[in-house]
């Protein structure tokens, strides 16, 4: 049958080809012979050593695919306190030693024989079904702005369309690659979604991209309260609603609740519906949940581009904390562990607890302090961070959730 598909295929019967034929299904060709003959890239043997990573069944995986306790004991203390890389190395040790006998079925079977999760392996025995996700291809963008040309060839969009991503961010290699790899994304190939974690690692394989294991971790960060008032802030609720109900696990009656409480006050609503969803979902409350949610109910991308291509977390200005301190002056019940909570020592938390109750003036000079004592790790996002855990209501620090500040650093009364 391989045959008379090369003879009636002639110079298209290329191994790219028969990749994609075995892989769909077509002329006929049982999808069962893929697994039989295709040997994972090196890209894909790097993501699945991240999604091995908390298992604790691999070392014996190992041994099944036919390494040595010996091969096992040197990628540890090659790459020691870092799993993915200890896994990623014996991978790559099987992969050479079997060459062409390396392939897919191989591989999983010993990893079913150990009983490793199915979902682990998703990507690889039904690679349609394991979409990447926008944060993903977010941690990757800053890597491939050297490999912009031979990235678009292989993913299959044209010299416009890449035109268009560039103009779209002249200034800006990392978003428009960003760009490019979102448009990818969105793009269908014969009805059916093309962006898979096999097509991607098949393109960054064939792209020539050198491989960097930190680059294939999967899990994303947990979303941090300042990105979400800041994305508040972008939405409105003909989107803002969808996500959070249809994506992020809100019921109609959460969604009820918030707008109640918000007294119209669009930005309100929208931040008490998303730190409903951290507060419900508390560790799973991830950023690649929130932004592939934003990009299902086709929020533009520049909306939530600050998550995506972050830069480095600002300083509050000193009109922001004065602000802040005319806010929180009327509950002082409100700011009892925020100084210990922003880093204050506990000598020095005693110091300020003798003020702050004394109105807005105090308030501000220990937010003062706070920001010209620990400078750098003074940011907006650590502060927001720490008002949350001390059960201050949104509407007293939404003012901080601007990429920009508001006024200059200092400020006198």
């Amino acid at each position: 049958m391989l045959l008379t598909w090369m003879e009636g295929a002639g110079a298209e019967a290329t191994v790219e080809r028969l990749t994609d034929v075995l892989q769909h299904g077509l002329v006929g060709l049982r999808i069962d012979l893929y697994w039989f003959l295709i040997v994972p890239s090196d890209w894909e043997l790097g993501y699945l050593a991240w999604k091995l990573e908390k298992d604790p069944s691999w070392e014996q995986a190992a041994i099944q695919l036919g390494l040595t306790q010996e091969q096992i004991t040197c990628a540890l203390s090659y790459h020691p306190d870092d799993k993915p890389a200890q896994i990623h190395h014996l991978l790559m040790k099987w992969k050479k030693k079997c060459g062409d006998k390396a392939t897919l079925d191989k591989l999983c079977e010993a990893l079913r024989s150990q009983k490793v999760a199915e979902d682990v392996l998703t990507f690889l025995t039904d690679p349609d079904s394991q979409q990447v996700t926008v944060w993903y291809l977010a941690q990757l963008a800053p890597f491939l702005t050297s490999y912009w040309r031979h990235l678009v060839t292989e993913l299959g969009l044209s010299e416009e369309e890449a035109e268009g991503c560039k103009n779209r961010y002249p200034d800006n290699p990392t978003k428009q690659v960003l760009a490019v790899l979102l448009m990818w994304k969105e793009v269908s190939k014969g009805g059916e979604p093309q962006a898979s974690v096999r097509n991607l690692c098949l393109a960054l394989n064939r792209t020539g991209v050198k491989l960097d294991i930190a680059l294939l971790n999967p899990s994303a960060p947990v979303v941090n309260v300042w990105q979400l008032g800041t994305l508040a802030g972008k939405l409105n609720i003909m989107a803002s609603e969808p996500v959070c109900q249809g994506h992020l696990g809100l019921s109609r009656e959460d969604v009820q609740a918030c707008r109640e409480g918000s007294g119209g006050d669009e930005h309100l609503h929208n931040i008490a519906m998303l730190l409903r969803w951290l507060d419900m979902d508390g560790s799973q409350a991830t950023l690649d949940k929130l932004c592939e949610g934003l990009l299902q109910e086709f929020v533009e991308v520049d909306n939530y581009l600050f998550i995506l291509v972050p830069e480095a977390p600002r300083q509050p200005t000193g009109k922001e904390l004065y602000e802040l301190a005319l806010k929180l002056q009327p509950d002082p019940s409100k700011l009892t562990h925020l100084p210990i909570r922003l880093g204050f020592t506990q000598e020095d938390d005693q110091h300020w607890q003798q003020d702050i109750t004394g109105g807005c003036k105090p308030i501000y000079a220990m937010l003062q302090e706070w920001r010209n004592k620990f400078t750098a790790e003074a940011t907006v996002v650590k502060l927001c961070e720490a008002l949350q855990q001390e059960g201050v209501g949104p509407d007293k620090f939404l003012h901080l959730c601007f990429e920009e500040g508001n006024g200059f650093l200092e400020y006198n009364l």
